[in-house]
């Protein structure tokens, strides 16, 4: 057959993986047009799409975490069991998450090993501020522990075709209304 049927040929990872980029744009877009207008029903609904979507990828079980409020102070989904917290934000820089940092060490950082931060933007950005000084001596990295889309899309390119095909089923049974991919 030659080179040349090579060139054609597609895995089904790659197809898998194109398709969850179509998705992972659309809600990037979504989201930021939102913003822009104060639509803020979306940013609550990316909580509870962030929960099944990071317990799928990561075999977390995230869970809403409001305590019976409508909203706790510095994080919105747990995991009780892997004692993991996490603050689902569209508010991109160091003021943010020095504000979540603030909020949870010496309230929730006895229950929970690990804090992240979790943005719908394939590239959230790099926070340069130097946060040390609101630790407390709590272990948190901003390269690891603050991350978006791209990550997801790191741990769905490592996973096997059954495990890539159940996240593309989610994102596009989840994002349907965004648009056709």
């Amino acid at each position: 057959m030659g080179n040349s049927y090579l060139t054609f040929m597609t895995f089904q990872s790659q197809d898998n993986l194109a398709e969850a980029k179509r998705w992972m744009v659309l809600l990037e877009a979504a989201m930021k047009i939102d913003g822009h207008w104060k639509h803020l029903d979306s940013a609550i609904e990316f909580e509870s799409f962030s929960a099944r979507l990071l317990n799928k990828v990561f075999g977390w079980s995230l869970e809403r975490a409001d305590f019976g409020t409508d909203s706790q102070d510095s994080f919105d989904l747990a995991d009780n069991s892997e004692r993991i917290a996490v603050q689902v934000t569209v508010t991109k820089g160091a003021a943010k998450v020095r504000k979540t940092l603030r909020t949870f060490i010496g309230t929730h950082d006895s229950d929970y090993d690990r804090l992240v931060i979790f943005y719908p933007w394939q590239e959230p950005g790099k926070i340069s501020a130097d946060l040390s000084n609101d630790l407390n001596d709590y272990s948190f990295d901003q390269k690891k522990d603050c991350f978006g889309m791209d990550e997801v899309a790191k741990r769905i390119q490592a996973m096997d075709l059954d495990e890539q095909e159940a996240i593309v089923e989610l994102l596009a049974k989840e994002l349907r209304p965004l648009g056709v991919v």
